[in-house]
């Protein structure tokens, strides 16, 4: 019972790949807007927090978005779902992700940034040689470019090549999908 929730969790808000990023990406503008909020913060020389609260369905495709650890896995095969991503990781009860910046006043331009999933370190695929710390300038750009890859994905899906949540609900139910049952112009479910 838990392999079909998860795999359908997975096939919602993840990548699976028939959706080419479209999951994901609807956490754009929420990681655009955690991109602002920190240019302002650092900008201003008071201390600052911000918070934000909201549901597995907005933890998940933002934590594959920014490319947390163990988050962003693109898997084929619905059976092999649970293999390579679990929700209950991802998103379990309480679920966080936390973007703490550090500046030293000796270097104020090179702001660093240690990033919390769920109250431990995680890693996303940018280079840094002080791990578990990030140069804010090299995550910034990495989740810019993880943005604008996804609007193209998205652009793309939502042409000719419209990829429809039937398919995803008759992949977890039956393990393959049914593609005569769609066409070109049906809508979502």
């Amino acid at each position: 019972l838990w392999e079909c929730f998860n795999a359908d969790f997975y096939a919602k808000h993840c990548f699976y790949k028939p959706a080419e990023g479209v999951h994901p990406q609807n956490a754009a503008n929420l990681l655009n807007n955690i991109i602002d909020t920190a240019d302002e913060a650092i900008a201003s020389s008071d201390p600052s927090a911000a918070l934000r609260f909201g549901h597995d369905g907005n933890i998940i495709p933002l934590a594959a978005l920014m490319a947390l650890e163990g988050t962003d896995a693109e898997i084929e095969n619905t059976e092999d779902f649970y293999k390579g991503w679990c929700d209950w990781k991802v998103s379990p009860m309480g679920a966080n992700i936390q973007l703490v910046f550090f500046r030293n006043p000796a270097k104020p331009d090179d702001v660093l940034v240690k990033i919390l999933h769920n109250e431990k370190e995680t890693r996303v695929p940018v280079e840094t040689e002080i791990w578990p710390y990030y140069h804010w300038k090299d995550l910034r750009s990495f989740f810019k470019s993880r943005i604008r890859e996804g609007e193209y994905d998205y652009g793309r899906t939502h042409g000719s090549g419209r990829f429809y949540m039937k398919q995803i609900h008759s992949e977890i139910r039956t393990g393959q999908a049914d593609r005569s049952v769609r066409g070109p112009d049906e809508p979502y479910l």
